[in-house]
């Protein structure tokens, strides 16, 4: 993945799992991009959104060892 800082509209135009992956990446220091999930509880978006942050998250656990 490309780990350059995203504009709102670079990150609006990537899929709901790419942005909660990015969200988990740069969230705390890009604000541009959101740190929490901007979906609506109990949806599709929601639910894939949410997979991309297990990625990520898993994804940099494993970069640590």
């Amino acid at each position: 993945m490309n780990c350059h800082k995203l504009t709102k509209t670079e990150y609006k135009h990537l899929s709901f799992k790419t942005q909660g992956y990015v969200s988990y990446m740069q969230g705390a220091w890009n604000k541009n991009v959101p740190n929490s999930c901007p979906y609506k509880f109990g949806t599709k978006e929601q639910k894939r959104w949410y997979e991309g942050q297990f990625s990520a998250m898993l994804e940099a656990q494993d970069s640590e060892e």
